[in-house]
């Protein structure tokens, strides 16, 4: 379900573009928003829900406060439609997520 979770992820960022088309990038991310973050949080909920499953507890404690924290961000994205927000997070959890996996990885 995680796997199909970022696919849908994948199929929601570009939109549809025909030859005669002219795409507005912003309009489509703003239409998508609610779709694309919801499969974000359900990416996000399957991952853990995976590691319950699998292992019968959730991962580190620094590996659940991540997806907590990306889900609750996940969660005000696909409610609020303010633009600087949107502007903010993008870079926010790029930097975040390269922290993550610096944190998850450390040990190699």
């Amino acid at each position: 379900m995680q796997a199909i979770s970022v696919y849908m992820l994948a199929a929601l960022v570009l939109p549809d573009v025909g030859a005669d088309k002219i795409v507005d990038l912003r309009e489509h991310y703003f239409a998508h928003r609610p779709w694309f973050f919801g499969a974000l949080i359900s990416a996000t909920l399957f991952s853990l829900a995976k590691d319950l499953v699998l292992y019968g507890h959730l991962p580190r404690p620094i590996d659940t406060s991540f997806h907590v924290t990306f889900g609750l961000a996940a969660i005000v994205a696909a409610i609020t439609r303010k633009e600087w927000f949107h502007q903010f997070l993008g870079p926010a959890l790029a930097m975040s997520f390269l922290v993550y996996i610096a944190l998850l990885f450390a040990r190699l």
